[in-house]
Parts: C-alpha cells; structure tokens; sequence
C-alpha cells in the first residue's frame, strides 16, 4: 500500500454503524476517482459494522479497514491514527453514518487544488438527512453564516464565527491537503472532540500564512441524524465543546459565547455543565458562559410541562439571575397549565 500513489486518501470513523456504513462507502466509491483509496477506523463496534466492511472491502482493492478495541469516543486520537495510516496527497474527511451527496465532485474538486497552491482545502454544503419526515431539520446556513463562507476570507470565519458560536463547519466531506494538516500538527490527541478544535487550528493557521478557502455549494455531504448520534447528548456535547473553547478561543470571546441549540433534559445534567464551566473558566466566566443555555432549557422545559426541572432551577442557590428570574416567570404559568 505505501508504495501505491494515492491522491486522495477517504478517512472514515466508525462506532455501530452497520445500518449506515454500507452507503456511506459506496458514496466514496461512488466518485469514480482513481487513484483514491479509503481507510476505515472501527471503534471496536459490537455491531456487524466490521463485517460490512470487510466485505466490502474483500470485493473492492479500495478499502482498508483497521479495528480496535473501543476508545470510550476519544475521535481526535482516532482521527490521528487514519491520518497516521494513510498517506494521499489530499484527505476527504467522513463519518460511517454519514454520506456524500450524489455526484460529489471530488475529481473537479483535486483539479481546483492541483491549479491553486494557495487554495488549502474545499468545504462542501451539508444536507440533513432525517429517518423521520416528520423530524423538523435544523436551520444551519443562516444568511450571516452563508455570507462569511462566500467570503473566502479565514480571518472573517475566524471572528465572526469560530470565536463566536459553536462551530457549523464540519469536517465531513472536506478535502484538504495533507501538508496543511501536518503544518498544523494533526489534531490535538489531548482533546476528545475533534472538528471543533482542529478547524479552530486550521483557520487561525490560513489566516497567519494567506492560505484560502473554497466553499463550493455544489458539493453535498448528507448529516444523518438518527437517535444514537453522538451529538445529541448534551451533556457531552456541552463538555466537549467547552474544552475547545477554554484551550484555543481568546478569553476576550468567551462572556459572549453562544452555544446555539444545546438543550439540557436534567438538572443533574445543568450542575455537570455548571461543574465544567467552573472548573474551565473559573466561577465569573462560568456562570456568563451558561446563562443563556439555561434560560434554554427552562423554555424547552416550559413547553414540555417539566415544572420539577423549573423549580429545581429557581430554589438553587447557585443559579445565576437571569436563569432565576426566567424560571420565576415560568413556574406560575406552568403549574396553572397542570391543572
């Protein structure tokens, strides 16, 4: 394998994923482009994901697949392993329950790169894919958001989103060079999380040395989101995000963070939140980072009726005021809608 020229090397995490990871593989077969070849890391599933695989893989020269025991979601480290294994000159990014859209242009995509040193990687469009039709779909290209991609312009992604917000630029369906990736280190193995941190690293670095970005809208790349997505746990979602922003984003951004739809069902989960951003950011920064995630969480709990969450909050001592008088305002409606 080493001694085999490869363009692009498809790097692809999986956990459990024997429901999705057949069509997220022949999305990647499915651009024709030679030479490509496509390395699988399975996370020690306990599903029939290996064995797909390694059918697929015994009819198609293609694919390699690697397996270990599972790492507890440790992706950064996984991610640096399939960049450790591989070696094309260009890395398509993809997770085993994801997909490309039809007809990715992965050929047209390397000519961009081959015909522009400076140009360091392309960003496709996400798609959702919902199991649900009746699933209502995130709103995720706002106009402020769609306007800072078209810039082309890594400082503008920089400020006015990545230091912002939690991050809307994947890292699946990217194709990006590999000296890029290596000037930046790969991915911090410190971090569970990997895309938030590592596109962090990546814009900062292509904003210090002039490098530009592409964001081609035809270029699809489909999110599955399906009930054992990683992502809707909050809790962990929360945690993760959290170091990304306490390591890589300038403390002068973090009062006015926005962690956009992130969702407690808990109050135990509010107090492990609460537990991190103190331990973060120190107790000041803490509370100014959540209040606006559990103001939140008390609006979703209204509409749900869950007045125990809404009480929990108002008698804690250590929720902040905002998120006191927003559950001070919300208690008496809710109970009246109790009876």
């Amino acid at each position: 394998m080493k001694n085999e020229k490869i363009s692009v090397s498809c790097i692809v995490l999986t956990y459990n994923h024997e429901k999705y990871i057949y069509n997220c593989l022949m999305s990647l077969l499915s651009c024709n482009f030679q030479p490509m070849h496509i390395w699988v890391l399975d996370d020690g599933s306990t599903d029939n994901t290996p064995l797909i695989v390694t059918e697929l893989a015994q009819s198609n020269g293609r694919i390699t697949l690697l397996t270990q025991p599972n790492s507890g979601g440790l992706t950064a480290a996984n991610s640096q392993r399939l960049l450790d294994e591989s070696h094309g000159e260009y890395v398509l990014f993809m997770s085993g329950d994801d997909l490309l859209g039809p007809s990715f242009p992965l050929a047209k995509t390397v000519q961009m790169l081959n015909a522009n040193p400076h140009l360091a990687l392309v960003l496709p469009r996400l798609l959702f894919l919902t199991e649900d039709p009746s699933q209502p779909v995130p709103s995720l290209y706002t106009p402020g958001f769609l306007a800072t991609l078209r810039s082309h312009d890594s400082e503008r992604v920089l400020q006015g989103h990545l230091y912002c917000s939690v991050s809307r630029i994947f890292l699946q369906g990217m194709v990006i060079r590999r000296s890029i990736i290596e000037d930046i280190d790969g991915f911090d193995t410190t971090l569970k999380a990997d895309d938030y941190a590592f596109i962090i690293r990546l814009f900062k670095y292509l904003a210090a040395t002039h490098h530009s970005f592409h964001f081609d809208e035809n270029s699809l790349w489909l999110y599955r989101l399906h009930p054992d997505n990683i992502h809707r746990a909050a809790i962990r979602q929360f945690q993760l995000i959290a170091e990304v922003v306490a390591k890589y984003i300038p403390q002068k951004y973090w009062k006015n963070f926005r962690w956009d739809s992130i969702i407690f069902e808990t109050f135990s989960d509010i107090q492990k939140a609460r537990n991190t951003a103190k331990q973060l950011f120190g107790s000041t920064y803490g509370k100014k980072l959540l209040w606006r995630t559990e103001c939140a969480t008390l609006r979703y709990a209204r509409r749900r009726g869950n007045t125990r969450l809404i009480r929990q909050a108002l008698s804690n001592p250590q929720t902040s005021l905002i998120p006191r008088v927003y559950a001070a305002c919300s208690i008496f409606p809710a109970l009246l809608n109790r009876f």
